[in-house]
């Protein structure tokens, strides 16, 4: 376990004192009753820390409103964000193939720009990281740790954000803003996929909610807990991730049985120096013999291989059990000033089936004594020869092992807000002048933290090569006479003829022997967060459009990220996962920044913007930000204008931005296992699936970029909106961890030979390689990529964002003598014009708009992406049709050797209903049903592992829901 640092400790102290005098103050008449007369409320808008009572400021703000995501029956906020157009690439679902240890969380991804690229907030403050990091080593929020039913409306910006929120706004901010709310409202829902609903394989969500609020004139609390349960969905009720166009996916040439290559002449008649498959290959299930493998020096034949398919082990649901809380409460000190507080709590249970074991990343010889070795005359013969081994321990005959993930979160927040006047005030001082009495302030701290607990289990190297060698048992002396002599010193027999032996047979495993050479992984990650802010702003002087407003704040920040491991973990003496040290980093980050809003004139705005971040342990930034909102027709002698055109609003914006390297992108080890493609010249071409791992580097920069954004609104008729709006971002020194199959590519582009220095000397020469790991004594087969983090890729892209909105009730024009209702049509869009890399190692720019990018640091770019909805709302009915486009674009990875395929475009339709009845029970009862994917469309075919697009489309086929809310 690792002890807090004394800076940490001082900071807890202090913040659980200030929480402690939060709680005080609060106390007493917290729900007296006192009708006050009030004017409208200013509240600070996202994209702007000086309050304002509209949404209408120079950036480019997204807002969805409750009623917005209600007609999608939300579980999760991931419900909410995966279906935005300009959100792209993000991981919101299960893959372990490249985030085993994000199982059940999810992220966001404005503009493709990486997941640590968007901040994340709720109610206007920062988010603790998630503890798991996917594959390429990206930190970011898990928006599904945030309460879907308290969530009253989501402000999205969508440019830089750096000089309002420091760190991490490089494409924009999703801010999640939590209802207040009076009553009792409870919700219950279940979803089921509908292929599978008449058998016992059925994905199924079963959701109980409730939210409950009291809402005095002095006093307003608001609260909701949670619990979702979810059952799992696995590949095989999938065929697409199986199997396409005659290709199997998800399969390895190192599998159970395994395949082997005879060091000499044998009585079985092997071919010596020649791999060969298992003879019992073709008996076990998911298991068959296909040509190739490895040939020696020396040897002469056609080579042969017992290929494994794992994924019929795998889940495209896992098994996951949720239980939320969340709590929000403020009162008035006075007329002014007031005290609030959050606590939030949440326990998220994953697990998941994965490979009954995992391969033998090194390529032990198992002796003639073994009894299962093939070479000899018979099982137990012992007269065979040695052999090199290619496979795992345990195939489909043990079942899938279950990989589990528990991820805690909590969250305290406590705070006082009001106006310098009252506070002068309240301690007896005089009146403050006009230009500084109505100056607001606020102070506040945030404690949050995450910790995860991730289990799994791995083949122990030495006991299971001692196994081989026969000296297992816990009575063995490994350092005596051995195996065949001594009676307490047994085999593990890894070869096809231990399926069919029983107790007392030569090839027999021994249940104890199994035992032990299996070993549990277990690491715990966790992350915390604690902030002091404080805020001051107000409006200063009379400018011809109107007052200026002004913003001050102050943030100190401490993070910390503390990994602790197992023995064996630490030890490294796994035969497959790589293990990794316990690693404890923290730091601390203080910033200033302020703001100005300038009514130049009427319909003339102007933002000014400025913040300055310093990093104990990564250096410092300084970023501008200058917003133009211009509403032309408002402005003097042209406000007689013709009416069409006075709802037209022009808005530009330019800022920079910047992100600092992560704690685990500075300090962690993290090893993932890639499905890769290797060199031609490889003996184990076209397709193996090997570990990457990947070092922190602390002496890493700071990312930085530069954004242009400009736009246009259009209201020409009461009811009907049309908004376009251009954004440019040029993001430079992006952190990130190499692709290990750009690596093996360009090897196998300068022709070098697998284990030559060659080899090395082209890992080199690439950006973020550190070394290539191949076994010689199995003909140089690829064992490991090591590499690490490096500051060398940019970014430049544009592309448009579009929405259209009218709102219109046939009634008003014609009267066919009976109420037609209110129909209400959207469409929102987004295209990538660009999307132009540089990867660095003199590679040069390339374009990777409307690629999947699996062989570079991009994530996946569909170039077009819409959704158009029409919803009709007659008395207490709704019905809501939205229509979801996903454009085609190109597959980069080719495990069939042929990069470059298309993925088709994606066409969904979603189907809600839902009816309001009034005075049951006392209150309001909502009932619904959904169809998602109506027409029960199949994610569009991937050649990869899982057979589809985790980034992007969702594999479950057609979901009904049916939901159900009472309102007391």
């Amino acid at each position: 376990m690792h002890s807090t640092s004394t800076e940490t400790r001082r900071f807890h102290r202090w913040g659980t004192l200030f929480l402690a005098m939060v709680f005080l103050l609060s106390s007493g008449s917290a729900w007296a009753q006192e009708e006050d007369d009030e004017a409208p409320e200013q509240i600070i808008v996202t994209g702007s820390h000086i309050k304002r009572s509209s949404f209408e400021g120079p950036s480019p703000v997204e807002v969805l409103t409750r009623d917005d995501f209600a007609l999608q029956q939300p579980e999760v906020i991931t419900d909410i964000t995966r279906r935005l157009t300009g959100n792209t690439g993000a991981e919101f679902q299960e893959d372990q193939f490249t985030q085993n240890a994000t199982s059940g969380t999810a992220s966001v991804n404005l503009r493709g720009l990486g997941l640590s690229s968007t901040l994340v907030l709720i109610n206007g403050r920062r988010a603790v990281t998630s503890p798991g990091a996917p594959n390429t080593g990206a930190t970011f929020i898990d928006i599904n740790n945030f309460p879907v039913d308290l969530i009253e409306r989501v402000e999205i910006v969508k440019d830089g954000a750096a000089a309002l929120y420091g760190s991490d706004a490089v494409a924009g901010v999703f801010n999640f803003i939590t209802r207040d709310f009076e009553g009792f409202e409870l919700t219950g829902s279940w979803q089921s996929t509908t292929e599978d609903l008449a058998t016992k394989d059925a994905q199924e969500d079963l959701r109980l909610a409730a939210v409950f609020g009291v809402q005095g004139d002095r006093s307003r609390f608001t609260g909701n807990i949670s619990w979702l349960n979810r059952k799992p969905l696995d590949f095989e009720n999938r065929k697409f991730t199986l199997e396409q166009d005659g290709v199997l996916l998800g399969t390895s040439g190192l599998g159970s049985p395994p395949s082997f290559i005879p060091l000499g002449v044998n009585p079985a008649g092997f071919a010596p120096l020649v791999q060969a498959a298992d003879p019992g290959c073709d008996t076990a299930e998911n298991s068959q013999t296909i040509p190739g493998g490895v040939v020696l020096p020396g040897g002469v034949g056609s080579p042969t291989t017992c290929q494994f398919q794992f994924a019929p082990s795998f889940q495209l649901v896992g098994r996951e059990t949720r239980i939320d809380g969340f709590g929000t409460f403020e009162h008035d000190l006075t007329d002014t000033i007031k005290v609030f507080a959050e606590i939030g709590w949440n326990t998220h249970r994953n697990s998941r089936t994965t490979s009954p074991s995992f391969p033998a990343l090194s390529f032990p010889q198992i002796p003639a004594a073994n009894p299962g070795n093939p070479t000899g005359t018979g099982v137990g013969a012992g007269d065979g020869v040695p052999v090199v081994f290619f496979g795992r321990a345990f195939g489909e005959a043990r079942g899938p092992e279950v990989s589990r993930n528990q991820i805690d979160t909590w969250r305290v927040v406590g705070g006082f807000e009001g106006e310098l006047q009252d506070v002068v005030s309240l301690t007896g001082g005089p009146e403050l002048p006009d230009f500084i009495s109505d100056v607001t302030w606020s102070f506040d701290y945030i404690w949050t933290e995450s910790r995860l607990n991730l289990r799994t289990a791995d083949t122990l190297a030495q006991n299971f090569f001692d196994a081989l060698d026969g000296f297992a048992g816990p009575d063995c002396d490994r350092g005596g006479a051995g195996a065949p002599t001594d009676p307490d010193c047994f085999f593990f027999n890894p070869f096809a003829s231990a399926l069919t032996a029983g107790p007392g047979d030569p090839g027999f495993n021994d249940p104890l022997v199994i035992d032990e050479i299996l070993g549990k992984i277990e690491a715990t990650t966790t992350t915390q967060l604690q902030v002091f802010d404080a805020l001051f702003g107000g409006t200063a002087l009379d400018l011809p459009g109107g007052r200026l407003g002004w913003a001050l704040g102050f943030q100190y920040r401490s993070e910390s990220r503390d990994l602790e491991t197992d023995d064996n973990s630490q030890a490294d003496r796994f035969l497959f996962t790589v293990g990794t040290p316990e690693v404890s980093a923290r730091r601390g980050v203080f910033s200033v920044f302020g703001e100005l809003q300038l009514p130049v004139i009427d319909g003339v705005e102007i933002q000014f913007a400025v913040r300055h971040e310093n990093y104990t342990t990564a250096g410092n930034s300084t970023d501008p930000k200058i917003g133009v909102k211009i509403e032309p027709f408002q402005m003097p002698g042209l406000d007689a204008a013709p009416e069409f055109l006075l709802g037209t609003t022009i808005r530009a914006n330019y800022s920079t931005a910047f992100r600092a390297p992560s704690l685990f992108q500075q300090t962690a080890t993290g090893t993932a296992l890639e499905g890769l493609v290797d060199t031609p010249t490889s003996p184990l071409s076209p397709q193996t699936f090997r570990a990457q791992r990947n070092f922190g580097d602390p002496d890493l920069d700071n990312e930085e970029s530069e954004t242009i954004s400009a736009g246009l609104t259009f209201e020409p008729l009461d009811g009907l909106s049309v908004s376009a709006d251009w954004w440019y971002f040029d993001y430079e020194d992006i952190i990130v961890r190499p692709s290990a199959q750009a690596i093996l590519n360009a090897i196998a582009a300068a022709g070098a030979a697998p284990g030559s220095a060659a080899e090395q000397a082209v890992c080199n020469a690439t950006p973020g390689c550190l070394s290539i790991l191949r076994d010689p004594d199995a003909g140089n087969a690829l064992l490991r990529v090591n590499t690490t983090f490096f500051n060398a890729a940019s970014v430049t892209t544009d592309g448009f964002d579009f929405a259209f909105e009218y709102t219109f009730m046939p009634n008003d024009w014609t009267d066919p003598g009976f109420d037609l209702g209110v129909f209400n049509l959207k469409w929102d869009a987004t295209y990538i014009r660009q999307f132009e890399i540089d990867a660095g190692g003199g590679l040069g720019k390339v374009d990777v708009a409307g690629q999947r990018n699996f062989t570079n640091f991009s994530s996946s770019l569909p170039e077009l992406r819409w959704n158009l909805g029409l919803i009709w709302t007659w008395e207490n009915l709704t019905i809501a049709n939205f229509v979801r486009y996903i454009d085609d674009y190109e597959d980069d990875e080719g495990l069939d050797g042929t990069p470059g395929d298309k993925i088709d475009s994606w066409t969904t339709w979603d189907l809600s209903i839902a009816y309001q009845f009034e005075e049951i029970l006392g209150g309001t009862t909502i009932l619904s049903t959904s169809l998602i994917n109506v027409t029960d469309e199949d994610p569009p075919n991937v050649l990869t592992n899982g057979g589809f697009d985790t980034k992007v489309h969702d594999p479950r086929g057609r979901l009904w829901q049916v939901g159900l809310t009472h309102i007391f």
